[in-house]
């Protein structure tokens, strides 16, 4: 059985919690540590996983692409480009999850 709604939400949270206190590292102490450097690729699967579940496919596309080269590992993933823009990254999925959450009361799902 599939955790509720609400549950992954918490879930979410927790990874951009995790996501923007790594984001305080200096860029040279983040491209150094490898222990930082799987705890936001992991943490942004979850969050980006949790915004796909709800069918915002469209308006994430960037983001699914990143997740499928975390999780598939098809490409090497260029840890520069994924600390320069951790803010970006952060600020669309927060917007995403609110936009789902404010669904989710509005019909009653998931309360």
């Amino acid at each position: 059985m599939r955790p509720g709604t609400l549950w992954r939400l918490e879930r979410f949270n927790g990874g951009i919690d995790i996501i923007e206190e790594l984001k305080g590292l200096s860029k040279e102490s983040f491209l150094r540590d490898i222990k930082a450097q799987s705890l936001v690729e992991r943490n942004l699967q979850v969050c980006i996983e949790f915004l796909i579940d709800h069918d915002l496919r469209d308006e994430l596309l960037e983001l699914v692409s990143l997740r499928n080269i975390i999780v598939h590992m098809c490409a090497d993933i260029k840890v520069e480009l994924v600390f320069d823009n951790l803010g970006k990254i952060v600020a669309t999925l927060k917007r995403s999850a609110e936009r789902i959450l404010e669904f989710s009361r509005e019909r009653g799902i998931d309360p």
